[in-house]
């Protein structure tokens, strides 16, 4: 059996909003040594933040603690930080990578297309990419096309991996952002990134709701395609995602 553990890097409830929210990272136990996909806010983030990181998280009111970050976390679970070995990214805006200067002996894995996304700063979130983050980190795997499916949709199998994880491209918050998948005993955990808008999507389906054009814009049009996803194969699928506080909350 795999032990998966859901870690959160940074709650977060901005001002004058009755919304709560976490920076959602998994650490998966893997053939290949822990795996973590995603990898939060890191040490420096907290420590010496540049001044978009900053800024982020005042208007997110995310308390600068560095025992929020994961290399923190990893330790505070006896796992020593050097047996994590991969961290895989839904995409690389700041919230998701900071984490990845923890831990420079690692294989980053990302799809080609978000990489060329992020270093380009391309789209209306392209500010949330922080270059610093990752330029001097010196392993990479990048995937360029999917060569399988995973209930419908393209998917990338990564073939060194037991249990079995895809890399699923789903563009709309970045136009190279992908979910990831892994198996477990019961079926698959879907870390949906943030394919969709944090808090309009749960196993109610229904709960927050944005206006289409604005959901659109900064989200593009996967609320649809997961929930036909969740109704039509809810019961193998246990789906997250990078920032809903309840989802997080339910497998603490």
């Amino acid at each position: 059996m795999s032990t998966i553990y859901h870690l959160n890097s940074g709650t977060f409830s901005p001002p004058l909003s009755v919304l709560k929210g976490v920076t959602h990272v998994l650490l998966v136990e893997t053939n290949q040594g822990w795996v973590l996909i995603d990898s939060g806010f890191g040490t420096k983030d907290f420590l010496h933040p540049d001044l978009v990181t900053r800024i982020f998280m005042s208007l997110m009111s995310i308390k600068r603690e560095p025992v929020q970050s994961i290399i923190n976390q990893v330790q505070a679970l006896g796992i020593d930080p050097n047996d994590v070995s991969h961290i895989i990214f839904t995409h690389l805006h700041l919230d998701h990578i900071g984490g990845l200067s923890d831990f420079p002996w690692v294989t980053a894995h990302v799809y080609k297309r978000e990489w060329v996304s992020a270093n380009k700063r391309e789209g209306l979130l392209g500010l949330g990419y922080q270059q610093h983050q990752w330029k001097n980190h010196q392993n990479w795997k990048f995937y360029a096309q999917p060569d399988e499916e995973w209930y419908g949709f393209p998917s990338i199998a990564l073939r060194d991996f037991q249990p079995p994880i895809h890399l699923i491209p789903l563009p709309g918050h970045t136009t190279g952002h992908c979910m990831v998948a892994v198996q477990t005993e019961t079926g698959w955990l879907l870390q949906t990134g943030s394919a969709v808008f944090p808090f309009n999507f749960d196993k109610s389906n229904e709960i927050y709701s944005l206006p289409k054009w604005l959901e659109k814009l900064f989200w593009g049009q996967n609320r649809s395609r997961l929930k036909q996803l969740f109704s039509e194969y809810g019961n193998q699928i246990d789906m997250v995602t990078g920032h809903d506080f309840n989802l997080w909350k339910n497998h603490q």
